[in-house]
């Protein structure tokens, strides 16, 4: 079956963080739940614990111009590496004990060959549109680098050190370098401790000042506008003053700065405001009875100078339901109008918070003494572990599929992370708030900057409006929603923007200007853990279908969406009266889908035909006997690398026909050894 296209935008970004060596088997490793994944210097290690080979490491000009020199830093051998961790020298314990990497620097046949050390500075590099960070460059590789420099970090700083032999290469293992931001070794270290703190006045006066610069300075991010506020609004009040939060509702055209929040509700929310509550809550809002990630988000708000913070279960009227269309049909404009969102991604419930101290993830790492030009000394850490071992973070937030286009939408996030505060926008991503010791991996893709920026016209292809949609419903369809009569609503925001740019409508989920490019979707074969495909998570369609079966919102599953390089079937009509948020008739809808395409009868070809062809099929029903000579293919186009891509109908009432599933021919075409096959018009519920 086709593979899905990696895609991750403002948020959807896929988040990486340094992870320890999880396959290490040393038995005084550390359990997944405290492995050292973003480290601090830990003032239990002592540098005079360090050997002489490691605490000279840094400790003369000559040792740092070695570092930095193609020869590199001769450390232990394996034998001495052994000695040295019996004596107590906690790196070369470290190293001893990752197997993997002691395994592949130490050649049996060459036992007296010393480990060695070379200096490593920071780059990127890009990937298939993915930009990874990587701290694996040599200072000789450095154009107009100069080896005897009077002080080798002067113009480049160091982010790392990589060891390694001359029969293995020298990257065997890749660690990062780093220090305090008050240290004056700063000036030469790229990379910072990470911060446990969130809620210290420094770290809100940088997210404050990132904010201005934001507004200020970023050439792909909206200006400093003054939006007109959401219907209701939490006014936080002043610092300090609990008496002050209550819940403000907006005069006709009242214009103010506002914070939006995205978190997950976690549960049925016991504070929200309805109909009998709502004049209490415009009278007061009991500060220190809200849920604590509510708390937290309206203290972030003060620090951040704003006075208004938008909360969806207390500015829709929860148990109105004319409130609740009304407002939902809104909230892509409301999360896109904020000034910033604060998202609460670490908080799986309201009732968690953000702001908590993230010790835990404050682990160890080892100081070495440090020489400064001037030849005083001072500590800089070495993280215990391999920076270039990336694992996916998940947070909560990225579960919810709410969350999804409230982070698409929003221009600007401050993302209060598991482990860091990071910073969103249209100009960067995934930015530490202060410099840390983490490295992150952003998507160049994102939504088109017409969508916060009008000034900007859009000049994609439909090809290119096909992918940019695809991929956002691939990456919807993963998340989980409590409600499944919300998957359509859930996402409308990102399709009104959308078609607002293109000049199109959507319909049912998809594009009416890219339709027949949206049709090739099938259920997703996702991988587990270890990257083997899981078994395919095909889910029965309730018998009386709440949407059209052409439509990826028929099914309860993540999907894939092929992509359509030539597109052989054309749209004629397609009724699309009730698939937009004009009332409770969302519910339960159908529509029709009319197409001129051509058609083949599966009746017509031996049993084996597909097996033969090697022919992929995807059926949306639990039933797999759904497919049968009875059947009917419809030719969508063709896929490069994929073949030809037909839709697996079958036949419904009056004459028109319903949809089971996809089928992907990589090789012989079907519909060419039939040449007299004449497109036909094909109804399809």
């Amino acid at each position: 079956m086709a593979k899905s296209r990696p895609f991750v935008g403002p948020e959807w970004n896929s988040k990486f963080f340094v992870q320890s060596d999880l396959d290490s088997s040393d038995s005084d490793s550390e359990s997944l739940s405290n492995s050292p994944a973003n480290v601090q210097a830990d003032s239990r290690e002592k540098e005079q614990r360090l050997c002489s080979r490691c605490s000279q490491m840094f400790a003369t000009l000559d040792n740092l111009r070695c570092l930095t020199s193609r020869d590199g830093y001769k450390h232990h051998t394996k034998a001495e590496l052994r000695e040295s961790a019996k004596g107590g020298c906690p790196f070369c314990k470290e190293v001893l004990c990752q197997k993997r990497t002691t395994a592949a620097c130490f050649d049996d046949d060459e036992p007296l060959e010393s480990l060695k050390f070379f200096a490593r500075r920071e780059g990127t590099k890009e990937e298939n549109l993915l930009v990874l960070p990587l701290i694996e460059e040599s200072f000789p590789d450095i154009e107009g680098y100069e080896e005897f420099v009077a002080y080798p970090f002067e113009k480049w700083k160091i982010a790392g050190i990589g060891c390694g032999t001359s029969e293995c290469g020298y990257n065997i293992r890749v660690q990062c370098v780093f220090t305090e931001s008050d240290n004056p070794a700063a000036k030469y270290v790229e990379r910072r401790s990470l911060a446990a703190n969130f809620e210290s006045s420094t770290k809100m006066f940088q997210a404050q000042r990132w904010l201005e610069d934001c507004r200020l300075e970023h050439p792909d991010c909206p200006r400093h506008l003054v939006p007109k506020l959401p219907t209701r609004v939490i006014d936080v009040g002043e610092l300090g003053n609990s008496q002050s939060v209550r819940l403000h509702v907006r005069d006709r055209d009242e214009k103010a700065e506002y914070v939006a929040l995205s978190y997950c509700w976690g549960g049925p929310q016991l504070f929200t405001t309805t109909i009998s509550t709502l004049e209490d809550n415009i009278r007061s809002l009991p500060e220190n009875k809200l849920p604590k990630t509510i708390q937290h988000a309206i203290l972030v708000t003060r620090c951040l100078g704003i006075r208004y913070l938008w909360v969806d279960a207390l500015c829709i009227i929860q148990d109105s339901y004319a409130d609740k269309i009304s407002e939902i049909a809104n909230m892509g404009a409301i999360y896109k109008s904020a000034t910033v969102t604060i998202s609460a991604a670490c908080a799986s419930g309201v009732n968690v918070g953000f702001l908590w101290n993230r010790n835990r993830w404050v682990k160890k790492a080892y100081q070495f003494p440090f020489l400064l030009p001037d030849g005083k000394m001072t500590t800089v850490s070495l993280a215990s572990f391999d920076v270039r071992t990336q694992q996916l973070t998940v947070e909560a937030i990225d579960q919810r599929a709410w969350c999804f286009q409230e982070s698409l939408l929003s221009p600007r996030q401050l993302v209060f992370g598991s482990r860091e505060l990071l910073w969103n926008c249209q100009t960067l991503q995934n930015e530490p708030i202060a410099k840390s010791n983490t490295a992150y991996l952003y998507d160049l893709r994102r939504l088109p900057r017409s969508v916060f920026s009008p000034q900007y016209a859009d000049t994609h292809t439909n090809f290119e409006r096909a992918r940019i949609w695809n991929t956002i419903v691939e990456s919807y369809t993963r998340r989980s929603i409590s409600r499944l009569d919300d998957r359509l609503l859930a996402i409308e925001g990102v399709a009104e923007e959308l078609a607002h740019i293109w000049n199109d409508t959507h319909v049912f989920g998809l594009m009416r200007g890219t339709l027949i490019r949206n049709l090739s979707w099938h259920i997703a074969v996702l991988s587990d853990h270890m990257g083997y495909p899981s078994i395919e998570p095909v889910l029965p369609i309730p018998t009386t279908l709440s949407f059209p079966s052409w439509t990826w919102v028929s099914v309860d599953s993540p999907v894939t969406i092929v992509e359509l390089n030539v597109v052989d079937a054309a749209l004629v009509s397609v009724t699309d009266e009730n698939s937009t948020l004009h009332g409770p008739e969302i519910y339960g809808s159908t529509g029709k889908l009319v197409l001129k395409a051509k058609m083949l009868s599966m009746q017509d070809f031996s049993e084996d035909i597909f097996d033969k062809l090697q022919a992929s099929i995807s059926v949306d029903r639990e039933d797999k006997m759904a497919v049968n000579n009875t059947s009917v293919l419809l030719l969508l186009g063709s896929s490069d690398g994929e073949g030809e891509i037909s839709l697996i109908l079958r036949r419904s009432k009056d004459g028109m026909f319903e949809r089971i599933g996809l089928m992907i021919n990589p090789f012989e075409s079907l519909f060419k050894t039939h040449l007299k096959i004449v497109p036909a018009l094909v109804t399809i519920i």
